[in-house]
C-alpha cells in the first residue's frame, strides 16, 4: 500500500527504508501532503489512510501499517482532534513502547484541544511556514533513531 503515497512524494519502495506512518484529518490532507511533498527525502518511506484499497478492511490495513511503522507523524489541527480514527491511531502511538522516541508532533492549525498528555512532547509548528516545517520534519526523522528499529 506503499506505492500510492510514495509516488506521490517521489520515493522509491523498499524494503530497508524505515516506514513512517502518518497521522492526519483527511479534511487537512491538502496541507499534509503539501509538507510531506517539500520534505527531502533521506530514505523514508511514509504511509496514511489514503493507500488502502477500497473494499479493503480497512482496521486490518491500518493496524498493519502501525505494525511495521519505524516513526509516526502526527499533525494536529482541530480537525485531527475531531476524528475518531485520528483519535484511534494517537491512542496507539501513545500506548506502543514501538513509538517511544519516534514520535514527531507537527502543529498544522491552531487547537485548544491538545491532550495534556501530548503537552509534555516537543512539536514543530507548521501554522506560519509549512516549508520550514518540512525541515525540521525531516530532521526530526534523522535524530529519532528511526533506522534503528
Amino acid at each position: 500500500m506503499l506505492i500510492t503515497l510514495q509516488k506521490r512524494y517521489n520515493v522509491i519502495a523498499m524494503k530497508d527504508r524505515p516506514n513512517i506512518f502518518v497521522s492526519y484529518s483527511q479534511k487537512d490532507a491538502k496541507d499534509v501532503q503539501s509538507i510531506l511533498a517539500q520534505i527531502p527525502q533521506r530514505g523514508f518511506a511514509f504511509w496514511d489512510a489514503t493507500d488502502i484499497t477500497p473494499g479493503a478492511n480497512w482496521a486490518l490495513e491500518v493496524g498493519k501499517a502501525l505494525e511495521q511503522a519505524s516513526a509516526m507523524l502526527i499533525f494536529f489541527s482541530p480537525n485531527y482532534f475531531s476524528s475518531q480514527y485520528s483519535q484511534r491511531e494517537l491512542e496507539y502511538a501513545l500506548s506502543s513502547p514501538r513509538f517511544e522516541g519516534r514520535l514527531i508532533s507537527v502543529l498544522l492549525k491552531p487547537t485548544s484541544r491538545v491532550p495534556w498528555i501530548l503537552e509534555r512532547f516537543p512539536f514543530i509548528d507548521a501554522t506560519t511556514k509549512p516549508a520550514s516545517a518540512s525541515k525540521q520534519i525531516a530532521k526530526a526523522l534523522q535524530t529519532a533513531e528511526v533506522s534503528k528499529r
